[in-house]
């Protein structure tokens, strides 16, 4: 992957906190704001802050 392996172990530590629908949410909110960048709904910045507080919220 070109990562280094401690970095793997981290973020697969910091994963399992996650359950399956946490992440299935956080990657539809995450495609909501691509669409929405490609569409030109939004300034880009602005759509993925959204989506990352959108994510947090319901962590």
């Amino acid at each position: 992957m070109g990562v280094p392996p401690f970095v793997v172990t981290k973020i697969a530590h910091h994963a399992r906190r996650f359950s399956f629908a946490q992440v299935a949410r956080a990657l539809e909110e995450l495609h909501r704001a691509e669409v929405g960048i490609k569409g030109g709904q939004g300034e880009p910045g602005f759509l993925l802050e959204r989506a990352l507080w959108n994510i947090i919220k319901e962590a």
